[in-house]
């Protein structure tokens, strides 16, 4: 038997991964509709309350201060928490949809829920 040269035939191997279901326009058209919505949340929130915003298909707005983060996601209509205590300082991300696209909200962490607080 002879030495492979990396493959089990020189016949040539059919790609194992489908093509991407989703055409590079739409993904196109995905980016731009995200843009556009950052603009609406932008415009609605007024200026000097986001310092930050991480674009991928999705939106992460970043507050000036952490503390006005849950009024922000409540304004947008974000109502799913998810709390990260064991960070340094912990913090919740409040997520949703607003006009259709994925948003999260970072925030101060929640007080526990019947804490009272």
């Amino acid at each position: 038997m002879g030495a492979l040269s990396g493959r089990e035939s020189d016949q040539p191997m059919e790609n194992p991964v489908p093509a991407a279901a989703t055409p590079v326009g739409a993904v196109a058209d995905l980016d731009l509709r995200v843009d556009e919505v950052l603009t609406k949340i932008l415009d609605r929130l007024g200026p000097g309350r986001i310092e930050q915003a991480t674009v991928t298909g999705s939106l992460l707005l970043f507050p000036c201060r952490l503390e006005l983060g849950e009024q922000i996601a409540r304004e947008l209509g974000l109502d799913l928490p998810l709390d990260h205590p064991r960070s340094i300082p912990g913090y919740t991300i409040w997520s949703g949809q607003y006009l259709g696209v994925d948003v999260q909200v970072r925030a101060s962490l929640r007080a526990p829920v019947g804490s009272g607080s």
